[in-house]
């Protein structure tokens, strides 16, 4: 870009920094951003429904408006975001729901990002490595 004779620019942030545009290190940084930011690394919105013979496994979050039923398995490192819904019987770790994803019963995820609206059919596993996350796309 110099050698181009264009301008290069630098913005002093506090705090600390990650570039997420990688599903690894967006995974990554979730599992220190909630063990810096809640007690014990859980957090569980109120507007959420956990049964309570749902696991949960720091560091974990839990955003508004999720359902996590009975059996199921939410870590280490399982964050979900707002509107998502996890089936008894599903173990869901190193992983993130974008908004109103779904897992279905007895599904299997670790090491992946779903994407906004996508479903994890029943009983599917989606084991990525920890390198390189698969990423689950909605059908739509």
């Amino acid at each position: 870009m110099v050698r181009e004779g264009k301008r290069i620019a630098a913005v002093a942030l506090e705090g600390y920094w990650s570039d997420v545009a990688d599903p690894a290190a967006g995974i990554a940084l979730n599992a220190t951003v909630i063990g810096d930011r809640y007690e014990g690394g859980l957090y569980v919105d109120g507007t959420a429904q956990v049964s309570p013979e749902a696991t949960l496994e720091a560091p974990c979050y839990v955003g508004p408006d999720c359902v996590v039923e009975s059996g199921a398995h939410l870590g280490p490192n399982a964050v979900l975001q707002r509107g998502c819904t996890v089936k008894g019987g599903a173990h869901f770790s190193e992983a993130e729901l974008l908004t109103r994803a779904r897992v279905g019963g007895r599904a299997r995820v670790r090491y992946c990002l779903v994407e906004e609206d996508a479903h994890v059919g029943e009983g599917e596993e989606f084991l990525g490595e920890r390198s390189t996350p698969r990423v689950v796309q909605s059908a739509v």
